[in-house]
């Protein structure tokens, strides 16, 4: 299944680059995203 757009907040995104709880599941998330974002505020 892939997900059209998926929205990483800031702790998310985080998990990307460094190794802690969750990281699996946002790498898994991301690769199976067609789109990834997140917003400037």
């Amino acid at each position: 299944m892939s997900i059209p757009l998926l929205y990483l907040d800031t702790s998310a995104w985080l998990k990307l680059y460094v190794e802690e709880d969750g990281s699996e599941a946002v790498h898994a998330a991301v690769e199976q995203a067609e789109q990834t974002c997140t917003h400037l505020i």
